[in-house]
């Protein structure tokens, strides 16, 4: 064999091993019982608009996205000490604010929903669901950068939490685009 095959069979498994890494798609992770069950409960409250709520039920992907991606950050079992399960899911929806998560499960929460949809336009759906482009469009700026960020984490804290000194302003031209 001359350096000339030995460099050309060289390059032919480089290019294969390069091409399997750009084409590589890890398999999706292998999950309990409980945990798909979880998964789906939370899914299924998430893409649910209730009767008094703002209209703003994820699409069944978003919501599959988002769920798992709690559940995977924070853990089945850490879920199960907060009395989180899919039967109570399913009885009384889930509320992240009236559950005693850590300030670092509270990020994993807003993780979930940065990671599976757009927080700002959650927050313009949520804030300004009954108002006109105008208000839309004002919420919208009102909550550019890292407010929307700090609006979330704010919202599924303690409802007993006072706002974050940083989005005191967001919050101010928020209630002015509502007026």
């Amino acid at each position: 064999m001359t350096v000339r095959n030995v460099v050309i069979a060289l390059g032919v498994v480089v290019a294969a091993l390069v091409a399997g890494a750009l084409w590589y798609e890890a398999p999706a992770p292998e999950r309990t019982a409980p945990q798909v069950a979880l998964i789906s409960a939370l899914a299924d409250d998430l893409a649910t608009v209730e009767p008094g709520d703002p209209p703003i039920g994820l699409a069944a992907d978003e919501a599959e996205c988002v769920a798992a991606d709690i559940v995977d950050g924070i853990g089945i079992e850490r879920m199960s000490e907060l009395s989180v399960d899919a039967a109570s899911v399913r009885e009384a929806g889930f509320d992240p604010a009236t559950v005693a998560l850590l300030a670092a499960e509270r990020e994993v929460v807003v993780d979930a929903f940065d990671d599976c949809l757009d927080l700002t336009e959650l927050a313009v759906d949520s804030l300004a669901h009954a108002g006109g482009q105008a208000a839309r469009a004002c919420v919208r700026d009102a909550l550019e950068g890292d407010n929307a960020r700090a609006l979330w984490l704010w919202r599924v804290g303690p409802p007993t939490q006072a706002p974050p000194g940083e989005i005191d302003e967001a919050l101010a031209t928020v209630d002015t685009c509502l007026g």
